[in-house]
């Protein structure tokens, strides 16, 4: 999360202020103050002093912000601290208020504030409680939010490095590697302790250090599978849900959602037929 002192500073040294002295006189800060927001943009490797210059750093996502924030003419109150979060989030699918929030981890009023900024710009539309990007007006938005998305997925410190990540949040990381690690073990890699044995060629992770319940097992692999179009793991997971569904219906999630489609015998884009299902979960002794 970049506050809006921060988009202020690294927009100020895309424009050639690049010394901590010439940006003490165009921010109208002290040089402590100067020397605080560089320290956390330093920190968050966007940008690093170098023989007294200010040197923003060679990245596709931050090079893409920085074509934003011409846009924006000093006005950054939109990407301000959650505001790339919930573009990053957006870059995948269209989201409604209440999955922002829950993926994020910043309370909905936050969010709601956040998104009316966005819209009062056109950077996002809204159709059926679910807000999407603005592709067609704000196309170097677009560019940005996917780039940020994958920039956030690939170099979070709280993964193994190689690993395959599927969700990130401010309290929560799943991600598979084929490595065993002593890190708590989640989704998939969880299933035969619910009486659901399957083989597995990778590992799935978590980063909470407590016991998971079936929900949060169920729920962990809801985020694996929206960001995998695995026919088999998605049969697997609506097998869990069908033996624990009075446990498990309270779960707020597309992917449930279209569980709960399947179940009624429609048929579904990325899922089998709901015969072949059957089939399956008999094997675990489970009616779907």
């Amino acid at each position: 999360m970049l506050s809006s002192s921060e988009l202020k500073m690294l927009s100020e040294v895309n424009k050639g202020n690049n010394t901590p002295f010439s940006l003490t006189e165009t921010e109208n800060k002290t040089k402590a103050q100067i020397y605080k927001v560089l320290k956390s943009l330093r920190k968050k490797e966007i940008l690093r002093l170098e023989e007294g210059k200010v040197i923003i750093e060679d990245k596709t996502h931050i090079i893409l912000l920085l074509n934003v924030l011409r846009r924006l003419h000093g006005s950054y109150e939109a990407l301000s601290n959650s505001g790339t979060e919930i573009l990053a989030e957006l870059a995948t699918a269209p989201l409604s208020i209440n999955e922002l929030t829950e993926r994020i981890g910043v309370d909905r009023t936050t969010i709601s504030r956040k998104i009316k900024k966005m819209e009062s710009r056109s950077m996002v539309i809204k159709e059926n409680r679910e807000y999407s990007l603005n592709r067609e007006v704000w196309p170097d938005l677009s560019e940005f939010a996917i780039s940020y998305s994958l920039y956030l997925k690939n170099n979070d410190h709280r993964a193994i490095r190689g690993s395959r990540v599927y969700h990130v949040s401010k309290d929560l990381i799943i991600f598979s590697n084929d490595s065993a690690a002593d890190l708590t073990k989640t989704a998939f890699s969880r299933y035969e302790e619910f009486g659901i044995k399957i083989g597995l060629r990778t590992i799935y992770y978590c980063n909470l250090e407590r016991d998971l319940s079936v929900s949060d097992v169920f729920l962990h692999s809801l985020y694996v599978i929206s960001d995998s179009e695995d026919w088999w793991l998605r049969m697997m997971a609506l097998i869990l849900y069908a033996k624990y569904k009075d446990e498990l219906k309270g779960t707020r999630h597309k992917m449930k959602d279209e569980m709960d489609i399947v179940l009624a015998g429609s048929v579904v884009k990325g899922w089998v037929p709901l015969q072949e299902m059957r089939e399956r979960a008999d094997v675990y002794g489970v009616e779907l």
